[in-house]
C-alpha cells in the first residue's frame, strides 16, 4: 500500500471513529431519527432541565437537570422533611412536548419527606397517587401505524385497573395506544380497536419493568423486559386529539389511574421493530432491570 493511500485510509478510519463516538454519546431521545418526546429523570437529550419541582413548604418552584437530582441539589431545594411535586416533566427531544400537571392537586411527587423517590432499581422516579396525579401530554404520535414507545415503571399494587400512559385520537374506539394498561392482575398493550389487544401476562408489585411497544411494516409488537409478548396486525388510525397523558390512559378518565411510579417514557414517530433490542439494551444498561 502506498504511503498516500495508507495516510488517507487512516484519516478516514479516524473520522469514522470520531463520528461513532459522537453518536454513542447522544442521548436516547436524539437517536434513531430522534424521539418525538422524551421524558426521563436521566439525561437522554441535551443535558438541560428535566423537571420543574414545587416544594410544599412555600410553593416555590425551580427547574432541575438530571445531575441536580442525583447530586442532592433537588433534595436540598425541597428541604428536610418536605415533599417535592413535579409540575412539569420536560421533553428532552427538543420538540417542546412538555408533560404538565394542570393543577397542584394533579402533581405527582419526586421527593417525599426530604428524600428523592427511587424505583426498585434504585434510580430516581416520579410517584403517582391514583385518581388525582397525572400529566397532560401533547399529541406526540401521528398515527398508530408508525409509532414506538418505551416505558420504565413500577406499580405499587398487582391488581386493579390502571395505566402508565396513553395516546389516542378523536376516534378513540380505533386509535388506542396504551403503554401499558392494567386490568385485574394482567397487563395489556392497548392498541387500535382494543384496549386489551395484546395480553402481556401478570406482573409483580414493587418491581421495575421495561415495556416496549413498536410497529413494523406489518405487525405491532409488545415487549416486557426485552421479551416479546405477542404481535398483532398493524392498524391505521390518527392520533389527533389532545388527550394524551402519563399516569392514566387518557386525561378525562379516572377509571385507569396509576398507583405507582414512572421513570422514563420515550415516544418515536417511527417503525422501530428492528431496533427494539438495541433501544432496550440502552435503557437496561442504566436501570439494570433484567439480566
Amino acid at each position: 500500500m502506498s504511503l498516500i493511500r495508507s495516510t488517507v485510509l487512516s484519516a478516514v478510519q479516524s473520522a469514522v471513529q470520531r463520528v461513532d463516538g459522537v453518536l454513542g454519546d447522544l442521548g436516547l431521545g436524539l437517536q434513531f431519527g430522534g424521539a418525538s418526546a422524551a421524558y426521563s429523570l436521566r439525561d437522554v437529550g441535551g443535558g438541560g432541565k428535566v423537571v420543574r419541582v414545587r416544594r410544599d413548604s412555600d410553593d416555590a418552584e425551580q427547574n432541575f437537570s438530571a445531575g441536580d437530582i442525583t447530586s442532592g441539589a433537588l433534595a436540598t431545594f425541597v428541604g428536610s422533611g418536605n415533599d417535592g411535586f413535579v409540575h412539569t416533566w420536560f421533553d428532552q427531544s427538543g420538540n417542546g412536548n412538555d408533560a404538565v400537571a394542570n393543577a397542584d392537586a394533579a402533581e405527582p411527587k419526586i421527593v417525599i419527606s426530604g428524600s428523592v423517590v427511587t424505583n426498585e432499581a434504585g434510580k430516581p422516579t416520579i410517584d403517582f397517587i391514583p385518581t388525582s396525579d397525572y400529566f397532560e401530554v401533547p399529541i406526540v404520535l401521528d398515527n398508530i401505524n408508525t409509532a414506538s414507545v418505551f416505558c420504565v415503571w413500577d406499580r405499587d399494587v398487582n391488581s386493579g385497573n390502571g395505566a402508565i400512559a396513553g395516546q389516542l385520537g378523536s376516534s378513540s374506539s380505533t386509535s388506542r395506544f396504551y403503554t401499558p394498561i392494567f386490568t385485574g392482575s394482567s397487563m395489556y398493550f392497548g392498541y387500535g380497536n382494543s384496549s386489551t389487544k395484546i395480553n402481556m401476562g401478570s406482573y409483580d408489585a414493587n418491581r421495575t419493568y421495561l415495556t416496549s411497544f413498536v410497529t413494523g411494516d406489518t405487525n405491532a409488537e409488545a415487549f416486557l423486559d426485552n421479551v416479546s409478548k405477542g404481535t398483532t396486525a398493524v392498524q391505521s388510525a390518527a392520533v389527533d386529539a389532545t388527550n394524551g397523558s402519563i399516569g392514566r390512559h387518557s386525561r378525562g378518565s379516572t377509571a385507569f389511574t396509576l398507583n405507582g411510579k414512572v421513570s422514563e417514557i420515550i415516544y418515536y414517530k417511527a417503525k422501530l421493530q428492528g431496533d427494539v433490542a438495541e433501544i432496550n439494551a440502552n435503557i437496561n444498561d442504566y436501570y439494570g432491570i433484567y439480566s
